[in-house]
């Protein structure tokens, strides 16, 4: 049971009058009204260490580890816990690291790796894709390790927005012509253009768009972000990592 979620608990009820009482993971510090649950992930392939959680087609849970593997997690019993973890793929497969990135829209997944944004497909829905292609790869990419495209979710709009995480604690970064690094881009529904829409952010681990059209972003303190920070999006605005570059 390696894959906790946190879901919604009534300021009624106590956590021992919950549905998954028994799967209530007691040691996690949680604030408000929530419970942190550990999924009974005793079939299949267990995630180890994942570091993105997320919903995708037909509310399917899907986990993505630093090592490169993305699972789908199933609830094969009924009982409304993922109780199954199949290997949905692997972007070292594709010579990629670091999935930090997770979108869908309708039956396609998007991954964000530190080189390329790749889509795939389940077409037979086994739980395991089965066709991929490259959605975009004009990315400055080196081999620094915190090099990332993360925080992916597509707007009002239909366009995805990615965040790219700064170089500016790389040495030796990469050409970044455009000025994608340490930015928010949002990228066409085919792929083919791309433009920024924010800078001087550090590292985002995730965004998402209220219901109004707002993007609001979380971004990871340090190089000028004093704290942690919950920003919301104004276009071309700066959030203050990195002056020098600006």
């Amino acid at each position: 049971m390696l894959a906790t979620i946190l879901t919604g608990l009534s300021c009624s009820r106590k956590p021992s009058e919950f549905r998954f009482a028994s799967y209530v993971d007691t040691t996690a510090a949680i604030y408000g009204p929530y419970v942190a649950i550990k999924l009974p992930l005793d079939k299949g392939i267990t995630p180890r260490n994942p570091i993105q959680l997320a919903l995708g087609p037909g509310d399917v849970l899907y986990a993505c580890n630093q090592t490169g593997e993305v699972y789908s997690l199933r609830d094969t019993d009924g009982d409304g816990l993922e109780d199954t973890g199949l290997l949905y793929c692997n972007v070292t497969d594709f010579g990629l690291r670091s999935p930090l990135g997770f979108a869908h829209k309708g039956d396609t997944i998007y991954i964000g790796t530190a080189q390329q944004i790749r889509a795939f497909r389940d077409l037979d829905n086994d739980g395991e894709a089965d066709t991929s292609w490259v959605f975009f790869d004009d990315i400055p990419n080196s081999d620094h390790p915190y090099e990332w495209a993360s925080g992916l979710t597509f707007g009002p709009d239909g366009w995805l927005y990615v965040a790219m995480s700064t170089d500016s604690w790389n040495a030796g970064p990469s050409p970044d012509p455009h000025g994608y690094r340490g930015s928010i881009i949002r990228i066409s529904p085919d792929g083919k253009q791309a433009e920024t829409v924010v800078t001087g952010i550090r590292s985002v681990p995730g965004m998402t768009f209220n219901s109004h059209g707002d993007l609001f972003f979380v971004d990871n303190e340090g190089g000028g972000n004093p704290h942690e920070e919950l920003n919301r999006v104004i276009k071309n605005g700066f959030y203050g990592h990195n002056p020098a570059q600006v």
